[in-house]
């Protein structure tokens, strides 16, 4: 049987606890740590992997899908961080003025030519 705990000291006797200040997450903005990102990633709304990733959700085409899995098979890496690494690569040539060709037509939003 369980026994049950009883406060000794009379309540008028301990005063209240003092306020809890909570340490902003933003008091460093140079904290480049695991745990700064995850934190400033929480702040955001985001839920983020153990290296601080944060999920994003695309669609590729199945046949796309299948050539990268098997290169990362075959090459040994993990196939999360081949997807990073290609989006990377990708980045830097935007960077560098390669841009990917626009279909014209009237639609709100552009849409991007594709050869497969």
């Amino acid at each position: 049987m369980a026994r049950k705990k009883f406060n000794l000291i009379p309540d008028d006797e301990v005063g209240p606890s003092p306020p809890r200040k909570k340490k902003a997450a933003f008091d460093n903005p140079l904290e480049q740590t695991r745990s700064g990102r995850r934190k400033a990633a929480r702040v955001a709304g985001r839920k983020t992997d153990a290296a601080g990733r944060i999920r994003k959700t695309i669609f590729l085409d199945p046949v796309t899908i299948d050539e990268i899995e098997a290169i990362a098979e075959a090459e040994g890496y993990r196939k999360m961080d081949f997807y990073e690494w290609l989006v990377l690569v990708g980045l830097q040539q935007f960077d560098r003025g390669m841009r990917p060709q626009v279909v014209d037509e009237p639609v709100v939003k552009a849409r991007i030519r594709i050869d497969r």
